[in-house]
C-alpha cells in the first residue's frame, strides 16, 4: 500500500496581462467552445452572442442589439497602437434621445455630447451622429469601455459596453465575452494546429484553475474509492471560509465523465464513493467543486457555465482513499464565484424561513458588464452581478430581495433612477415613487433580515451580519449606512418615496423599537402581510398591519364621514405609526398644550401631506377624549373639551392624509403636553 501527498496550485492559462476588446466571433461548435478570432476582412462581432457553425473558424456575425443596445465595431485589421476607427451603435426606443455617447481607454477619452440636431465633429471623429452610429478614432492597450446616456419617455438609461483588447503579434485581440475568449484567441494564434481537444484543456484550465489544493492519496489492493475533502475560499482580506452547499464531482478529463460526490456540508467538508469500475478507468481525472448550489447557481455571464475550482490531475487507478482540500482565492473569477455563492446560500436559506413555500430557481451571472448589478425580471430572469460587488454580501442579497418581492408578487414593476435619502415623487410622481422606493427598500431590508435570520454575523465575513448596508469596491469612498437609526447627513429618510426610509420602517417593525412601544414582529410575519394585503407600497403595509393589530376597530379617526375612533385595544396601532414617524415618515408634533397644538410634516415634503387632525386621549389612554375637525394646515387651537384633557395629562396624536387618490394615512408619535416629539 502506498501514500502520495502533494500541493500545489491550478494555474490558469493566459491572464496575465489581458486588456480588453471587440471582434469576430469563431465557433468550435465540436468542443462546444467560443473563442474570439480577428481575420483579416472578417466583419466585427460579439462573442458573447455567437450562434454555433458546423464549421470550425467560420465567422457570426450580430447585426442586433436590445431595443435599449450599445455595440462597439472595430475594423476587421486592428493594428496595435494605431489610430483605429470604431463604430458605437446605439439602439433606444423611438423619440428618445441620446444625450452622451464616451470611449473610456488606456490611451484618453472621446466624449461626444449631443447638442440639437448638429452635433460638433472633431477631428479624430469623421462621423458623429445621434441616434445611431458614432465613428471615433482610438488608441487602445488597454480596456476599452463605451457608455451611452440615453433619455426616453422622460426616463434616463445609462448604458454600457465593455471590450477585452489583448496584443498579439502587431494585431488587435478583441472580444467582449470576457477574458476566456481573448486567452483562448491569444492560445490559438500561438499554436494554430492544436486540436480542438487541446483548446477544451485550455477553457477547463480558465474556468477552474488558479486554485490551492492538498491531496493525499492511499493505494493498495481493493474494490472502489472513498473520496473525502473540504473546500473553503478567500474572502476579500484573505480569510478563509467554508465553501457551503456546492456541488462536487470527480470528473474524468480523458472521458468526459464526472461522478458526483454529493455537497460541501456547511464545514466545507465532503465525502463519497466511486464505483471500481471508474476507478479503474480514471487516468487523468481532477476533483471539481462547482459554484452550484441547490436553487441558485453562479454562472460566467458570456458562457452560462457555472464557475468552479479543480484540483491537480491525479490518475486513480488502484487508489482506494483520496483525500482533497481546496481554497479559491480572492482573485480569479472562477474562484470569487465561491464569495458570491456564499452570499446566495444564504438568502436562498432565509428565503425559505422568511417565505416557506418559496422555490428558489435563480441563475446569477458573474461579473456582468452590465454598467450595475441588478436583477433582470423582464429578460433572461437573473441576477447581473458586477465584479466588484463580489465580496460585498448587501449587495448580492439586495439584487436577490429584488426575486423574492418578484416571486411574492410585492413590486408594481417600477424601474428607473434611484437613491438612498431622496424622494422619488417629484422625478416620478407621487404613486410611481412610493412604489419605486417600497421595491428598492424591501430588496435592502431583505438583504439585512437574511443575515440575521441565518446568523451571518457567526461565519466572520467583513460587513456581514451587521445592522448596516455596505458597498465597498465599486464606491469611492465605500458606501455604508444604518437601518436601525437615523442618519448620519445624507443618510436621513425622507418619506414613503425614499428607498432609506422603507428599509429603515420595515427593519424597526422587524427587530421592534422601545421608543415607539412597538416589540417588534419576526420577519415571516411582516412578509407574510405583504403579501396578503398586496403592499406594493409602504402605507399599504401600514394599513394593513394596522388593521391586523386591531381588527374590527377604528383606531384612529378616518378622513370623510364620522371621525370618531375608539382607544381601546389600540395601542399596537399607535405604536406602528409611531415607528414609521420615527424614521421619516408622518407629521412630528412639536407642541402640546391646552392653548395650542402645533406639528410639522416631517422631513417628508414630498408626501404632500395635506389634511389633518388631532386626536386628545384621556390621561389613561383608555377613550378618546376629542377629535379635530379636518385641518388644512399644521396647527390646531383645542376645544373646551381637548384643552381639559390636555390639563389632566392627556396624549395627542396628529394624523395626516396626502393629497390625491389613494391617499396613503400616516399618525405621528403620542405626545403628552410639555412633551418633546418621540423623534
Amino acid at each position: 500500500m502506498g501514500r502520495v501527498t502533494r500541493r500545489g496550485r491550478r494555474r490558469a492559462v493566459g491572464r496575465p496581462g489581458l486588456t480588453a476588446t471587440v471582434c469576430a466571433a469563431a465557433t468550435l461548435a465540436s468542443a462546444g467552445l467560443v473563442a474570439c478570432t480577428a481575420h483579416r476582412g472578417t466583419p466585427a462581432a460579439s462573442a458573447s452572442t455567437a450562434r454555433p457553425t458546423p464549421e470550425p473558424g467560420r465567422a457570426a456575425v450580430r447585426h442586433a442589439v436590445e431595443p435599449y443596445g450599445l455595440d462597439v465595431r472595430p475594423p476587421a485589421s486592428w493594428r496595435a497602437g494605431a489610430l483605429t476607427a470604431v463604430t458605437v451603435v446605439v439602439a433606444a426606443p423611438a423619440r428618445s434621445v441620446v444625450r452622451k455617447v464616451a470611449l473610456h481607454g488606456s490611451a484618453g477619452i472621446f466624449v461626444a455630447e449631443r447638442a440639437d440636431a448638429a452635433v460638433p465633429t472633431p477631428a479624430s471623429a469623421p462621423e458623429l451622429r445621434f441616434p445611431g452610429k458614432v465613428r471615433v478614432a482610438v488608441r487602445v492597450t488597454g480596456t476599452l469601455t463605451a457608455t451611452a446616456e440615453v433619455v426616453a419617455s422622460g426616463r434616463r438609461e445609462t448604458l454600457r459596453r465593455v471590450l477585452y483588447v489583448s496584443e498579439e503579434s502587431g494585431d488587435v485581440v478583441a472580444s467582449d465575452a470576457g477574458p476566456e475568449a481573448v486567452a483562448l484567441t491569444v492560445a490559438q494564434r500561438r499554436r494554430p494546429h492544436e486540436s480542438v481537444t487541446t483548446f477544451r484543456h485550455r477553457l477547463r484550465d480558465i474556468r477552474y484553475g488558479d486554485a490551492r489544493d492538498e491531496v493525499g492519496l492511499v493505494t493498495g489492493q481493493g474494490v472502489g474509492l472513498t473520496v473525502r475533502g473540504q473546500a473553503r475560499y478567500d474572502d476579500a482580506t484573505g480569510r478563509a471560509h467554508a465553501i457551503r452547499a456546492a456541488a462536487v464531482e470527480l470528473v474524468d478529463l480523458e472521458r468526459d465523465r464526472s461522478v458526483s460526490l454529493g455537497v460541501t456540508s456547511d464545514d466545507g467538508s465532503f465525502a463519497g464513493d466511486v464505483a471500481d469500475r471508474d476507478r479503474r478507468r480514471c487516468r487523468r481525472c481532477v476533483l471539481r467543486v462547482r459554484s452550484v448550489y441547490p436553487g441558485v447557481r453562479v454562472a460566467d455571464e458570456a458562457t452560462s457555465t457555472p464557475w468552479g475550482i479543480d484540483s491537480s490531475e491525479l490518475n486513480l487507478v488502484g487508489a482506494l482513499r483520496l483525500r482533497v482540500t481546496l481554497r479559491a482565492n480572492n482573485r480569479a473569477d472562477n474562484n470569487t464565484a465561491f464569495a458570491v455563492g456564499d452570499a446566495l446560500v444564504s438568502a436562498t436559506r432565509a428565503a425559505g424561513l422568511v417565505t416557506p413555500g418559496l422555490a428558489v430557481r435563480l441563475t446569477a451571472l458573474y461579473p456582468t458588464a452590465r454598467i450595475i448589478s441588478s436583477f433582470n425580471p423582464g429578460g433572461d430572469g437573473a441576477l447581473h452581478l458586477l465584479r466588484d460587488d463580489r465580496f460585498d454580501w448587501d449587495v448580492t442579497q439586495h439584487e436577490f430581495g429584488h426575486y423574492v418581492e418578484q416571486s411574492l408578487g410585492l413590486t408594481a414593476g417600477v424601474e428607473g433612477p434611484h437613491a438612498i435619502g431622496q424622494g422619488q415623487a417629484a422625478t416620478h410622481g407621487r404613486i410611481e415613487g412610493e412604489q419605486l422606493a417600497w421595491s428598492e427598500g424591501f430588496a435592502s431590508y431583505f438583504a439585512v433580515l437574511a443575515q440575521r435570520v441565518t446568523n451571518a454575523a457567526a461565519l466572520d465575513i467583513p460587513h456581514a451580519g451587521d445592522v448596516d448596508y455596505t458597498d465597498t469596491e465599486d464606491v469611492s469612498p465605500p458606501l455604508t449606512y444604518s437601518l436601525a437609526r437615523e442618519g448620519p447627513s445624507p443618510f436621513v429618510g425622507k418619506g414613503p418615496d425614499d428607498e432609506l426610509t422603507v428599509q429603515r420602517v420595515l427593519f424597526g417593525l422587524t427587530v421592534g423599537d422601545a421608543g415607539a412601544g412597538w416589540p417588534g414582529m419576526p420577519g415571516s410575519v411582516l412578509v407574510a402581510r405583504a403579501v396578503a394585503s398586496g403592499a406594493r407600497t409602504l402605507p399599504t403595509l401600514l394599513a394593513a398591519l394596522s388593521a391586523a393589530a386591531a381588527p374590527g376597530r377604528r383606531c384612529l379617526p378616518a378622513r370623510t364621514g364620522s371621525p370618531g375612533a375608539t382607544a381601546r385595544g389600540c395601542a399596537a396601532v399607535v405604536a406602528i405609526g409611531c415607528v414609521a414617524a420615527r424614521r421619516g415618515t408622518g407629521p412630528v408634533l412639536t407642541t402640546v398644550s391646552a392653548a395650542r397644538l402645533a406639528w410639522s410634516t416631517g422631513p417628508a415634503a414630498p408626501q404632500q401631506l395635506r389634511v389633518f387632525r388631532a386626536v386628545v386621549y384621556s390621561h389613561d389612554r383608555r377613550r378618546v377624549a376629542a377629535v379635530s375637525p379636518l385641518l388644512d394646515r399644521p396647527g390646531w387651537r383645542p376645544t373646551a373639551a381637548a384643552a381639559a384633557a390636555i390639563r389632566r395629562g392627556a396624549h395627542v396624536v396628529v394624523v395626516a392624509w396626502q393629497g390625491g387618490s389613494p391617499a396613503g394615512r400616516y399618525s405621528s408619535c403620542p405626545l403628552p403636553p410639555t412633551g418633546r416629539a418621540a423623534r
